[in-house]
């Protein structure tokens, strides 16, 4: 009789994600439930998709319950999670129901002038989906700034030094130094590809434009239309020298986020003067009872612990600087948005000046 060996398979782990790849109809889906929803921008969703070698494509998406405004405490906390878990779970089994792929890859979120940094929502979320499946991703759209054309659709994913010290949840000094964890390197971006379905594809093929009837056109009418057409028509909106309010709303944001690190600053100063006191009544304590054991020394008398402050005094706790580090993340977030801005705004600046001094 032949014996039969069992043999181990190892699981294959995916390769981290390196692109992401969107369908069209896709993006249109998140960008209408995001405006459809504003001014709440609460506004969160599911994506479903598979990671290939590196690439996520993501082909499908559906909408999830909206963040609530109290939503930080940990009751409404805890509650509102159950419900959009719930309501993932439901979807994503009337999915596989009817033969869809049904991935869960990550989630995305609505913004606007990019604040999604300054609160733990986001990385909490994010952490949670990561935890579960370390190549989810989180889309942000931002609607102030997807206008006049240009589409503001940008992926992330939480570092491996974030991670780390959020698996500890001390977020002290010590914890973020050991784990080299920066403003900078909280999240990291993935380049996005946007592409056409092979059935949207052929649909555009498929379509023509409509031919107008030049008899129903005046010879005005006809003479704009034909100017209207020409590709190298002259149009000076190029040199527009408006900033408009989305700069100026960065600008509001930016100097808020100053304003919250600033108010976190300061608690951080509060605890280190608390801890400056404690520790001269301390060193006061122990010059004192140093000094003691000197005369108890002497005098052959057994001398004094000297540990005994750990028992009569009690050092402030550390405080969590998990704000402070989201915050100055944010910040760098609005200063790089002002400073693309400022240098479109230059660039035409700077070609205006010289077309009026040639």
């Amino acid at each position: 009789m032949s014996e039969t060996t069992s043999v181990n398979i190892p699981e294959l782990e995916s390769p981290p994600i390196e692109r992401v790849e969107l369908e069209s109809m896709l993006v249109m889906n998140i960008i209408k439930h995001c405006r459809d929803s504003f001014p709440n921008v609460g506004t969160i969703g599911q994506l479903v998709g598979i990671d290939i070698d590196g690439v996520l494509q993501v082909s499908n998406s559906f909408e999830s319950p909206a963040v609530l405004e109290n939503e930080e405490s940990a009751v409404n906390k805890s509650v509102s999670g159950k419900a959009r878990q719930a309501h993932t779970e439901a979807t994503l089994n009337r999915m596989q129901y009817l033969g869809a792929v049904t991935g869960h890859v990550g989630w995305y979120q609505g913004t606007y002038v990019g604040d999604f940094l300054n609160s733990s929502f986001f990385v909490d979320t994010q952490y949670a989906y990561q935890k579960e499946n370390p190549n989810s991703i989180a889309l942000v759209y931002d609607l102030s700034q997807s206008c006049n054309g240009s589409l503001i659709l940008r992926a992330f994913q939480l570092t491996p030094e974030f991670m780390a010290a959020y698996e500890e949840k001390t977020w002290t000094a010590t914890s973020l130094n050991n784990h080299h964890v920066s403003p900078s390197n909280i999240v990291r971006e993935l380049p996005v590809a946007i592409h056409n379905s092979h059935l949207a594809t052929c649909l555009l093929h498929s379509l023509s434009e409509p031919s107008e009837a030049s008899s129903l056109l005046s010879s005005e009418a006809a003479l704009e239309s034909m100017e209207r057409n020409l590709p190298l028509t002259e149009t000076f909106s190029n040199f527009d020298l408006n900033l408009g309010a989305r700069h100026k709303k960065n600008i509001e944001h930016l100097l808020d986020s100053v304003d919250e690190f600033h108010y976190e600053q300061g608690n951080v100063g509060f605890h280190q003067r608390q801890l400056a006191r404690e520790q001269a009544k301390i060193q006061q304590w122990l010059t004192k009872r140093k000094a003691e054991n000197a005369t108890r020394a002497a005098e052959n008398r057994p001398l004094l612990p000297l540990d005994e402050w750990k028992r009569i005094f009690k050092l402030p706790a550390e405080p969590r600087l998990l704000d402070s580090l989201l915050i100055s993340a944010q910040i760098r977030q609005h200063c790089s948005q002002v400073d693309e801005q400022s240098l479109s705004f230059l660039s035409k600046l700077s070609g205006v000046r010289n077309a009026y001094t040639s």
